[in-house]
């Protein structure tokens, strides 16, 4: 209701879906590029209410510079796997016993993959409750260590393979704020991120959405350039291979908002506001609240909102 100068970005990211569903996309990642406040978090709201929809199965996660950095797979995997939507059920289990509603059809899937994760699915749809703890891969959190990492990423490829094998075509990843790879403490950090991000790039039954920064390509530049003075020493080679082809990734930039689109944007929330708390809009709303964003430095999506909502509420009040 209130979504402007969205649709060629959303088309694109569509069309993308797409080519990956039928097998045709030459790339299983895609970058979302915009400054902070300019809408990038919108755009991911947007698509997540496509998926729900359309249920589509998808996991939506904001990426930080700790616990929830990208170096820490086997912390972040028990929790993409518990928050995986698909309609309206959420966690595997959900998806698995409700969604799909198929357990001889899962069983003859689980038969048929000789891996970990097949087999405690194995066990959990033939009734052992104990095994659902386990299919997310909670116990790989502790100790921690390295050795998990790919422990982990087997639950989430499992995952994926058996929603394709449904003809659901994998899961949809969307991972925000991707640009913390900067706030991690050092090298080897950022250097376990490309390579967790370059594995995930290689993965048929997984469509990765990053949502980044201009800063998020600036830190690649400066270890890649560190990278190469030092011969690639204690990097591996997915990690090497992402940051030398990070371009050739494709990128979807956020609108920027002309002047016109301004006062569209500022038209449609106060229209919803005024429906939702029967407030009276003056007629020259939309020209008080642009002229002072108009002076700002940044001219900020996220700005304009706030500011017009502080303005419709003191007229409410």
């Amino acid at each position: 209701m209130i979504t402007v100068a969205t649709d060629a970005a959303e088309s694109v990211l569509a069309k993308h879906h797409t080519a990956w569903l039928e097998g045709s996309s030459r790339s299983n990642m895609a970058f979302i590029l915009g400054d902070w406040g300019f809408g990038k978090s919108h755009i991911r709201m947007l698509l997540v209410d496509s998926f729900h929809g359309r249920k589509i199965p998808y996991v939506s996660d904001h990426v930080d510079g700790k616990s929830g950095s990208l170096a820490h797979l086997h912390r972040n995997v028990p929790r993409w796997l518990e928050s995986l939507h698909l309609g309206p059920y959420t966690g595997i289990r959900s998806v698995v016993e409700d969604a799909l509603n198929d357990p001889s059809r899962v069983r003859d899937w689980c038969r048929k993959h000789n891996t970990w994760f097949a087999w405690q699915l194995g066990n959990a749809v033939r009734g052992m409750e104990w095994a659902w703890d386990l299919v997310p891969g909670h116990q790989f959190q502790f100790p921690d260590s390295s050795f998990n990492h790919m422990k982990a990423l087997e639950a989430l490829l499992g995952s994926a393979a058996l929603l394709a094998s449904f003809s659901k075509g994998g899961i949809v990843l969307l991972l925000d704020e991707a640009e913390n790879v900067s706030r991690q403490h050092d090298i080897r950090g950022r250097r376990k991120t490309y390579d967790t991000l370059g594995r995930l790039a290689k993965v048929s039954h997984l469509l990765v959405f990053v949502f980044v920064t201009d800063r998020f390509y600036e830190q690649v530049r400066i270890d890649t350039e560190r990278g190469a003075r030092e011969c690639w020493t204690n990097w591996t080679p997915l990690a090497q291979e992402f940051v030398n082809t990070i371009y050739s990734i494709p990128v979807v930039t956020t609108p920027r908002l002309s002047d016109a689109l301004a006062k569209d944007l500022v038209g449609k929330i106060a229209q919803v506001y005024g429906q939702a708390f029967n407030c009276k809009v003056p007629p020259r709303f939309t020209e008080l609240v642009i002229s002072p964003w108009k002076q700002t430095a940044t001219k900020s999506v996220r700005l304009l909102v706030r500011i017009t909502i502080d303005a419709l509420d003191r007229i409410a009040s």
